[in-house]
């Protein structure tokens, strides 16, 4: 992002510093939102990981992280699809 001048980086950094933040009480990540907040404790929060690379013993508790690792250290291997059926919950079951 690029500023004409100082005033709109410094008028920037200003409403980011006032945003509010919600602290996660399990652990020390902190959010601006609510709902980042509980995806972090759904998915995230205190859990093993649950995407697994196809092709080591690399886990991830995002799947976009496991497609970043096998494109950095298995470049020459085949495509794959990542599988995430193993933690497929169906919706209405979200919220318990």
């Amino acid at each position: 992002m690029f500023f004409k001048n100082n005033l709109g980086f410094l008028r920037r950094r200003r409403l980011k510093a006032a945003q509010v933040k919600v602290k996660c009480p399990n652990c020390p990540s902190v959010y601006t939102h609510e709902l980042t907040l509980k995806n972090h404790l759904r998915y995230e929060c205190g859990l093993s990981p649950r995407f697994k690379c196809p092709y080591c013993p690399y886990m991830a508790k995002r799947a976009g992280n496991v497609v970043d690792h096998t494109k950095r250290r298995h470049r020459n291997m085949k495509p794959y699809f990542l599988d995430t059926l193993g933690s497929y919950k169906p919706r209405k079951q979200w919220n318990s």
